[in-house]
């Protein structure tokens, strides 16, 4: 009997098409996160000139990229909600920015890096410049 109920239950189901909803959802995910990111340019703060090869990450995940040669990023599949992004590179000072990802679109960080001979830690040293969500 309960072999028969539970067989008339997954009929059911699949009738309804509640299984391909279920199955389609993990992929709906996947498909919200690769359009959400944080893109941005990283540029030296006394010369504006574009960095290269700064290593910009979502902290606490391993999202991370380095920059191209203008300076430009972007970091992918950042969920929707409230992150730390944080800019390093050898010889400039390390900054970590807070930032709103919405959860359509991208949200933008710009950076002037700092350069110094000794890098030191710290939050909210105002290196980066959160920028409003596009």
């Amino acid at each position: 009997m309960r072999r028969l109920l539970a067989v008339f239950l997954a009929a059911t189901l699949l009738a309804s098409g509640a299984a391909p909803l279920a199955a389609g959802a993990p992929a709906r995910l996947r498909r919200q996160q690769a359009e959400t990111r944080v893109i941005g340019r990283v540029v030296d703060a006394r010369t504006n000139a574009p960095l290269a090869s700064v290593r910009v990450s979502v902290v606490g995940t391993e999202i991370s990229v380095l920059t191209n040669a203008d300076g430009r990023y972007e970091l992918l599949g950042v969920a929707a909600g409230t992150h730390d992004v944080r800019a390093q590179r050898i010889g400039y000072h390390p900054s970590t920015e807070t930032v709103d990802v919405p959860s359509s679109g991208a949200a933008t960080v710009l950076w002037a890096g700092r350069a110094g001979a000794r890098a030191r830690a710290g939050r909210g040293d105002g290196n980066g410049q959160s920028g409003a969500s596009t």
